[in-house]
């Protein structure tokens, strides 16, 4: 059975006007390109807005400008091509595409799916199952409005990229999953929904689960689980975003190709905008921080600082955060205010696990509780005192035995802290 959901992290947003979404034209762009295909560019070449920088080889797709300028360099490597463009912000525009010359209801899956590649999309593929629905999640976070703002500017868009995307894999009903305080985006939505029939489902969620994390998000709307090692379109549950349903329109039905994307900036005031980004766009220079401020990926409520990042098809969301000074040490003190038992997707008591294992308290009937940790990171979000949680929680799952998880490096030793080093010295 499927977990409930309680608590989370209040938070109000102030939306742009559908449409309205600020258009973002950086100085330069950058694109690393990777794959056997070929790059028909020189140093000094004028690129056309939404021009063709890279011809796509097997089972990958092309690669389009999403503004237009100059070739400032370009570096050739084995299987790679870096391309810096200076851009210009009005760079003649490349005609649209023109329409298919069959109809997309009478293509074959492997027509469309060659269709996408050629126009920049790397279409949605089967599953090992057959699908049960197709899922559209429109969720967001205190950091991401990106998916309930291309919901509510683009709603005809995104439903009829979601009947593409079906007819790809074979789905026969959708879902679109939408944070029950959005109703804007649920309206629009819903009005662009056929009356007759039950092809299209909308269903409103929780949004104070933890965000854009498609096994949490079936959870919540099917009551089924699917753990986060298998995938879910070998499930039978293939989940997409509203971006990769209004990519596949403007492709197929606009003619323009998939080379740019919807950012949210969160500012340090808690403001709110949302940017069309080209890809290669770097994300630093949006945000713009201070020499005090950093920027951090907002598409989770963990967040991760950025580092020579630029704008791709997976960013969604960064936000402005203050530095702590360097010589500020967690306090490691529990207030108890119980916020991180509110707001576990999982119903755990974090601060009752970190307590057990900090004073050697851990065996395996803990293990067996904190195997029900989804690893959203959320109590050590949301803790005032920096203790960290999700950390030793995952720490104590990993060290079990009762998941299996491929690990990139070593742990760091995340619950030794300076007064457990002391006891060890007097002993």
């Amino acid at each position: 059975m499927a977990k409930s959901y309680r608590g989370g992290i209040p938070f109000v947003r102030k939306y742009a006007s559908p449409g309205g979404a600020v258009i973002c034209v950086p100085e330069r762009i950058f694109l690393s390109l990777k794959g056997s295909g070929e790059c028909p560019l020189s140093e000094g070449d004028t690129v056309k807005k939404y021009g063709r920088v890279f011809d796509r080889s097997e089972n990958a797709p092309a690669v389009y400008a999403g503004v237009g300028g100059k070739v400032e360099s370009i570096r050739r490597t084995p299987n790679r091509v870096d391309i810096t463009l200076l851009t210009d912000a009005h760079a003649e525009v490349e005609a649209p595409f023109d329409a298919p010359e069959k109809n997309i209801a009478d293509m074959s899956a492997d027509e469309l799916a060659d269709l996408l590649l050629e126009r920049g999309i790397t279409p949605v593929k089967r599953g090992k199952r057959d699908p049960r629905t197709l899922t559209v999640d429109c969720g967001g976070s205190p950091y991401n409005d990106s998916r309930l703002y291309i919901c509510r500017a683009f709603p005809e868009k995104v439903l009829l990229g979601a009947k593409i995307i079906m007819k790809l894999i074979g789905a026969r009903t959708c879902n679109f999953a939408i944070p029950e305080s959005d109703l804007n985006a649920a309206e629009r939505i819903y009005g662009e929904l056929p009356k007759d029939g039950k092809m299209f489902k909308i269903s409103l969620i929780k949004d104070k689960l933890p965000a854009t994390v498609p096994n949490l998000t079936l959870s919540a709307l099917y009551s089924v689980e699917v753990n986060a090692a298998k995938d879910i379109f070998d499930a039978g549950y293939p989940v997409v975003s509203p971006l990769t349903c209004l990519s596949c329109y403007r492709a197929l039905v606009d003619g323009i190709p998939f080379c740019e994307g919807f950012l949210t900036v969160a500012e340090l005031e808690h403001e709110v905008d949302v940017f069309r980004v080209p890809f290669g766009t770097p994300l630093k220079e949006i945000a713009d921080p201070s020499e005090n401020e950093r920027v951090i990926r907002g598409e989770s409520l963990y967040g991760a600082e950025l580092s020579g990042e630029v704008m791709t098809e997976r960013v969604e969301a960064i936000a402005v955060m203050k530095n702590k000074p360097k010589d500020q040490r967690p306090t490691l003190e529990c207030i108890k205010c119980r916020r991180c038992s509110e707001i576990c997707p999982a119903v755990l008591s974090p601060i009752e696990i970190y307590s057990s294992v900090k004073h050697g308290r851990s065996d395996g009937k803990l293990a067996l509780y904190a195997a029900g940790c989804f690893e959203c990171r959320s109590c050590s979000y949301v803790c005032p005192s920096d203790i960290p949680l999700a950390e030793t929680i995952i720490k104590l799952r990993r060290e079990s035995g009762l998941i299996s998880v491929e690990i990139d490096g070593e742990d760091p030793d995340f619950y030794d802290d300076e007064e457990e080093k002391e006891v060890e010295n007097e002993h």
